[in-house]
């Protein structure tokens, strides 16, 4: 997702962009798990063949998936880790330029009270 993208999200669409993500992460973690057990049942199976050849290439395949499944998992924290520290960033700046212009508004109207306020005055010294 792009930054433009992300500094239109409203909080809610930001925290429903996390659970979707965070759900994603549990997604992948049970499919490492899986296959984690499909490879401890291969080891079995291949520790009662005793085919040493065999065993290597049947491993393999469920090597391979496991490790695709682990890197798309930790990519995906990685990704997530930034889109959060961008969003965090963009909350930070936007509260704080935010607060700079209420501070403006309430000087402002300060000011403009005070006008007021004078010039009531004078008009009283006239009557």
């Amino acid at each position: 997702m792009k930054q433009k993208e992300l500094k239109r999200l409203t909080r809610a669409e930001l925290l429903e962009l996390l659970l979707a993500q965070t759900q994603e992460s549990e997604r992948l973690r049970e499919r490492l798990e899986t296959a984690q057990a499909q490879l401890a049942d291969r080891e079995l199976k291949l520790s009662q063949a005793g085919d040493l050849a065999q065993a290597a290439v049947a491993v393999n395949g469920v090597m391979e998936a496991a490790q695709a499944a682990a890197k798309q998992y930790l990519d995906n924290i990685d990704r997530m880790q930034r889109e959060i520290a961008q969003t965090k960033e963009n909350t930070e700046r936007m509260e704080r330029e935010a607060q700079e212009r209420c501070e403006k508004l309430l000087a402002d109207a300060r000011k403009q009270a005070d006008r007021i306020k004078r010039a009531a005055g004078n008009r009283r010294k006239k009557r």
